[in-house]
């Protein structure tokens, strides 16, 4: 926050004098936090760790990405502060800086259409802001835009590189014992590992940037070209099924799993009535064959979790396979037969017909189309390569955390969690690590009964919640159509402690979002509403893989539906009819 300082200078020392926050009310700059889109990663509460590591991580890549497309000295010094404030932990939970996140792009070319197609992109509502204030010369400018176009149209090969370092890396990991290292040892690993991500990171960083852009552009060609009146959904729906989606591999490999517990009925029956300890002994002697197959996922996708897979705190299915073992047990109950999906879309068709004689429109479309569906693949694959990476992280944490202990550091295992990223590997004081870690777990113990409000204004050094619109109109309620397919059929609010004990067949799943651990309903329900997410969620792209009609972002229908509700919901333009 703005503040005054009284200092003098003496002998080459600046002694500070005084130093008080400015509290009158035009130095108080308004700041909007968004939980929303953030909270699909980091759901609930996220603890310090977690929460600063986010904040450290999206300063030191974007920070490598300005520097990178040749932001010239001046204005990266005042970018800086907004670098370092993009994320962070408010009552316990972890929310977007999305004022800092549009005055950021805004210094992009055409930044300020950028910022404005940020909140949209992410599922959020508008949210006004300030443009960054630069005096840029022409020559700067134009140097940025070369920088942009150039690392466009020399994309692949940064994505090559990028993915042939995260390889090598993986596997000189892959079996890295970090037994027997002290704090400063382990300190050492981390930034090791880190400098050798951040060699090709820019990859990931400019596809997110490269993704806003062409997927705003064509959706604005779109509009102008006329073919929403035909294809309400059009610039959502070339994304049908395209493949190679390593997401979606991940979820198919998983429901062979669950069909091949199904199809035995002594292995369905383990499944049901045995807890997990249980089970993995009974597989270990009587199925042999299937345990072996349960061992190659977690090889190979291990490092994802039921929910909330990028937290410091919680264990992923290589460190704890008892958790697979219940992810499998709890979605093993739910047994119905797929629903058929009838959807389809074939855009090269389309083009071709709305268009027969313009053929430079049908090849610019399928150009800016083909570049539009590539970027979100990448980027849905690069989300799964960060988790992996992530892992590795953790693995430093954790043995940090044990080092702390044997040292009588801290009072108890993952204590660590409690303490920021700086506290612990930037400038360690290991003498108050235990006076902060019982402060900061009373404060938590505190956020337990709040509610997670999905908006905050911040003027000063003070919250007031934002309430959000209401998606009601009459019986009309409206959220972003992701995934196209009109359905009339009936509701099912869908809760984690409902999950089990419902028959889904042939209804629409209703929920706040969807869990990664409920990915065994997807192919099972007949269509999806969820008040929260965005067009490149992970629950919009999983639908439009396999073909079912979806609705994000629908704010408030949680309030206005209960299981039974007969609705008609279009798929294509977010609309909700309650019958």
């Amino acid at each position: 926050m703005p503040v005054d300082v009284e200092f003098a200078i003496a002998n080459g020392l600046i002694y500070w004098l005084q130093v008080r926050p400015i509290t009158t009310g035009k130095f108080e700059h308004e700041t909007i936090w968004d939980n929303s889109n953030i909270g699909e990663n980091y759901p609930g509460i996220t603890l310090p760790l977690s929460a600063s590591f986010v904040q450290y991580t999206y300063y030191i890549a974007y920070n490598q990405m300005l520097k990178f497309i040749g932001v010239n000295s001046e204005s990266y010094k005042k970018m800086l502060p907004l670098l370092k404030n993009m994320a962070g932990n408010i009552n316990g939970s972890l929310y977007y800086n999305v004022t800092s996140w549009q005055k950021l792009l805004s210094f992009l070319p055409f930044g300020d259409k950028i910022s404005k197609q940020y909140t949209k992109s992410l599922g959020m509502e508008d949210a006004g802001f300030d443009s960054f204030n630069s005096k840029s010369s022409l020559f700067s400018h134009l140097k940025l835009i070369f920088n942009l176009l150039k690392a466009f149209v020399f994309f692949n090969k940064h994505k090559l590189n990028y993915e042939k370092n995260f390889n090598e890396i993986i596997t000189n990991y892959k079996n890295e014992l970090f037994e027997n290292k002290s704090h400063s040892e382990l300190i050492v690993e981390y930034y090791k590992l880190e400098k050798q991500m951040l060699e090709h990171w820019i990859a990931p960083m400019l596809n997110g940037l490269f993704t806003l852009i062409v997927s705003s552009l064509l959706k604005n060609v779109v509009k102008k070209s006329g073919l929403e009146k035909s294809y309400p959904n059009f610039a959502n729906d070339i994304l049908f099924s395209q493949g190679e989606l390593i997401s979606l591999k991940i979820v198919r490999e998983f429901q062979l799993l669950i069909a091949d517990i199904q199809s035995e009925n002594a292995l369905y029956e383990l499944f049901l009535q045995k807890d997990e300890p249980e089970i993995m002994q009974v597989l270990e002697s009587d199925f042999k064959e299937f345990k072996l197959k349960i061992e190659t996922y977690i090889e190979n996708y291990g490092e994802r979790c039921d929910d909330g897979e990028l937290k410091m705190e919680i264990l992923n299915y290589k460190e704890n396979p008892q958790g697979f073992i219940l992810f499998l047990k709890k979605n093993s109950k739910v047994k119905l037969e797929q629903v058929a999906k009838t959807f389809s879309f074939d855009y090269k068709s389309i083009l071709q017909k709305e268009f027969p004689i313009n053929k430079l429109k049908q090849i610019a479309f399928k150009k800016l189309i083909n570049w539009n569906i590539n970027l979100i693949r990448n980027r849905e694959n690069f989300r799964f390569m960060r988790t992996k990476a992530f892992a590795v992280v953790r693995r430093i944490f954790r043995q940090i955390d044990v080092e702390l202990l044997k040292n009588n550091l801290i009072e108890e295992k993952g204590d660590s969690l409690y303490l920021k990223f700086d506290e612990l590997i930037e400038k360690p004081v290991s003498s108050q690590f235990k006076r902060l870690i019982l402060k900061r777990k009373n404060e938590y113990l505190g956020y337990e009964t709040l509610k997670i409000e999905n908006r905050y204004l911040q003027k000063g050094d003070k919250f007031s919640t934002i309430e959000q619109n209401t998606s009601q109109i009459s019986n009309n309620l409206k959220g972003i159509g992701c995934s196209s397919g009109i359905l009339t059929k009936k509701v099912i609010v869908l809760t984690d402690s409902n999950i089990e004990n419902l028959n889904i067949a042939d209804s629409i799943l209703v929920s706040h979002y969807f869990e990664p651990g409920w990915i065994n309903l997807f192919s099972k329900a007949a269509g999806i509403i969820s008040e929260k997410g965005n067009l490149l969620s992970h629950t919009a792209i999983l639908c439009r893989e396999m073909g079912i009609p979806s609705i994000v972002a629908a704010k408030g229908i949680l309030k206005q539906l209960k299981t039974g509700d007969l609705i008609k919901m279009n798929g294509a333009t977010g609309e909700i009819e309650r019958l």
